[in-house]
């Protein structure tokens, strides 16, 4: 009943877990067959752990422990024990090395660098209809006229269109050959493969991704005009090592007679995932985006503001209204919740697993304690002996918490193998973390061995305060 009480006043904490990815309407409530499930589950598990002890208790001598005053135990029962300490010991140690390896990823992860800089950048979405937008020219003045609009908004820095936002489109990539590199054969297409985009003028001052080399796209950069492009580092170190990219050309696909030249080298952006390092990029102006398949229409109107950037969401909509009154803006989001939404699972695996190993501590302190008590008890006549014939009271202490420590060195040990087999289970929900991490499988220890002390103190100094006298006059 207590267990049903926790679970229904904590629905709120678990409710908050649910990633926004799940469908609308998800919601948490206690559902009567699987409480009935682990009422059950619980039940078995008091019975089946119940029938050891008294399983031991019916094996022993009888006649011993009558004469023992009922404080005998048999070596089996101290045994089981133990081995229950180590299991409890062991489970816990690879709960507590799973909660660290994550929780060490996650501070991995958000100290990344995503090579933009996403304060004060608003998103919002508005993909043009090819029905409605049937011209290059048409196209590419609507992005014009937007941008005009929204570049003269108070408080707006500077603003630019691009196909996708970084972290926003999970793929896009393009086949391209290289000039003066040898051609695949004719079956074959090219091997080179590299993320794409097609961005406006200002698009690298919105978003804050540093120009390392070259130039940026200008108006000059038109339909009529020789085509360019812009590439990142990564692009550049791979296909033009020890030497410039700029002036390099390459072509998209096997069928195209357009030579592309690269102007600019840009820094690298993690455009797909935060936790990836950035593959080859190349950027297309409109001039080239607009003029293509769809795909590559930029649909994403970028705005860097001074302040909170959602307070310029009604005037985008306006704007966008005066240039065209049909167009639809299908969502308004800031960089800020676009990398807040990478995290979100991740959040929640963290959360659940510090959770359950939060337990796990718990109730290995008290089953620590619990079973040191008990043994400290069984040994309080011994502890007495010792002490009439001159046993000092540390001594007595140190002979309690050498007994249990020996226990729960055998579950560090136990624990830590067992870590180690599921490392290769772990290490795909990691960021720049081993899955044998020593610095974190080393806390893990550490805070099991303080945890095992503080829980074997109380009872180890409460024998050490044993009354020789009393101890054996009771005996």
């Amino acid at each position: 009943m207590g267990g049903t009480g926790i679970a229904a006043t904590t629905l709120w904490f678990l409710a908050r877990l649910i990633p926004q990815s799940f469908p609308q309407g998800t919601t948490l409530s206690i559902n009567l067959p699987v409480l009935a499930y682990t009422a059950a589950l619980a039940l078995i598990t008091a019975v089946v752990f119940g029938v050891g002890p008294a399983l031991i208790t019916t094996r022993s001598d009888t006649a011993s422990v009558l004469k023992q005053g009922g404080r005998s135990v048999s070596s089996g029962g101290g045994r089981l024990r133990g081995f229950l300490i180590a299991g409890e010991v062991a489970l816990t140690i690879v709960l507590l090395a799973a909660a660290g390896l994550l929780l060490r990823s996650y501070t991995q992860l958000r100290h990344v660098q995503p090579g933009f800089h996403a304060g004060g950048v608003l998103i919002a979405e508005t993909v043009l209809s090819p029905a409605s937008y049937t011209t290059p020219e048409r196209r590419i003045g609507y992005y014009q006229s937007v941008l005009a609009q929204a570049s003269r908004l108070p408080g707006v820095v500077s603003a630019a269109f691009s196909s996708f936002a970084p972290l926003m489109m999970k793929g896009g990539r393009m086949a391209f050959l290289i000039d003066g590199r040898p051609a695949p054969a004719p079956n074959q297409q090219p091997p080179q493969l590299a993320v794409d985009r097609a961005v406006s003028p200002g698009y690298l001052a919105t978003m804050g991704i540093p120009l390392l080399e070259g130039r940026d796209f200008s108006d000059r950069d038109t339909a009529t005009s020789p085509q360019v492009s812009l590439i990142n580092q990564t692009m550049a170190r791979t296909f033009w090592p020890n030497e410039s990219a700029i002036g390099k050309r390459f072509k998209v696909g096997r069928q195209s007679v357009t030579w592309i030249t690269i102007v600019g080298v840009m820094g690298d952006v993690r455009q797909i995932n935060l936790d990836k390092p950035s593959d080859a990029e190349f950027f297309f102006p409109l001039s080239i985006g607009s003029t293509g398949i769809p795909f590559l229409w930029p649909r994403q109107l970028i705005l860097r503001a001074q302040g909170d950037p959602l307070s310029q969401a009604e005037a985008v909509r306006r704007i966008v209204r005066s240039v065209d009154p049909d167009q639809p803006i299908s969502s308004l989001r800031t960089m800020d919740d676009v990398i807040d939404q990478e995290f979100a699972g991740r959040d929640t695996q963290l959360i659940l697993i510090c959770t359950v190993a939060a337990l796990a501590l718990l109730l290995a302190s008290v089953g620590l304690y619990g079973v040191l008590s008990y043994t400290v008890a069984q040994l309080t006549p011994e502890i007495g002996v010792r002490m009439a014939l001159g046993a000092q009271p540390g001594q007595a202490v140190a002979m309690v918490l050498r007994r249990m420590f020996v226990w729960v060195g055998l579950g560090l040990v136990t624990g830590l193998v067992a870590a180690g087999l599921l490392a290769r289970f772990i290490q795909s929900f990691l960021f720049d973390v081993k899955a044998t991490d020593p610095v974190t499988l080393g806390g893990v220890v550490g805070l099991m061995l303080c945890v095992a002390l503080a829980a074997s103190w109380l009872p180890a100094s409460r024998a050490a305060a044993v009354d020789p006298i009393q101890s054996l006059r009771a005996d």
